[in-house]
């Protein structure tokens, strides 16, 4: 994919530091929920991708900024359904929970 004014090298940092934010972010949600919407975009990753915002949403499955990463990737893998529903269930379990 070519972002009009990105450079090659922007391009190539980015998926080099979002597979290390990957592989060393294990234990970090936001980490794993940005990591995999860059890999999402600038390699079509997707099977990378969506392990790591599902890994993302089981570490911190209340975090909004999680959860709008993980719908973001879920739509650019093409899954429109999860994209769509997975914060709609949480808003509608949040409602409820108070």
């Amino acid at each position: 994919m070519r972002w009009p004014g990105g450079h090659e090298d922007d391009r190539q940092a980015a998926k080099r530091l979002a597979r290390t934010a990957i592989a060393e972010g294990a234990d970090m949600p936001l980490a794993l929920a940005v990591a995999g919407a860059v890999r999402a975009i600038l390699t079509r990753d997707h099977d990378l991708a969506v392990a790591a915002i599902d890994r993302a949403r089981m570490l911190n499955p209340n975090s909004a900024v999680v959860l709008a990463f993980a719908a973001l990737t879920s739509c650019i893998c093409g899954a429109y359904d999860t994209a769509i529903n997975t914060p709609r269930r949480r808003c509608n379990s949040a409602r409820w929970s108070r």
